[in-house]
């Protein structure tokens, strides 16, 4: 008896990333550009709530390139995982089968992102990043 097991990578999963990463990519560019880095943090918030991984791919792209600061960077990947930790809540909510573990999984990310944000204060208020 075989098992037929497919691919893990399917043309349509890397298609939706790359349309993703490229978005984000001229997106965070146009925000850098036009507002500076709070502009490019914005985006990288918002590109959270739709894929974290081609955000955090953009942003280490933008930095690997000198378009911003490698903190900068840093701090964006931040951003974008605190908001891909909150719109997942929801999603998971809806799942019947989840609900038992939806107490414990919003006390998780509600203590991420609580820290995250500690470390981006102190990150601020300490070493001046933003």
């Amino acid at each position: 008896m075989s098992i037929d097991v497919g691919s893990p990578v399917s043309l349509r999963k890397v298609a939706n990333f790359a349309v993703l990463f490229l978005i984000l990519q001229v997106v965070a560019t146009l925000g850098q550009r036009w507002i500076g880095n709070a502009g490019f943090q914005i985006v990288s918030l918002l590109g959270g709530l739709f894929s974290s991984a081609s955000t955090t791919a953009a942003a280490a792209n933008m930095a690997m390139h000198g378009h911003v600061a490698q903190s900068q960077a840093g701090v964006a990947v931040v951003l974008t995982s605190i908001s891909s930790a909150l719109i997942n809540l929801p999603l998971v909510q809806r799942q019947p089968r989840l609900r038992s573990q939806m107490r414990e999984l919003v006390i998780s990310s509600v203590l991420q992102v609580i820290i995250g944000i500690a470390i981006l204060f102190l990150q601020v208020r300490l070493v001046g990043l933003l």
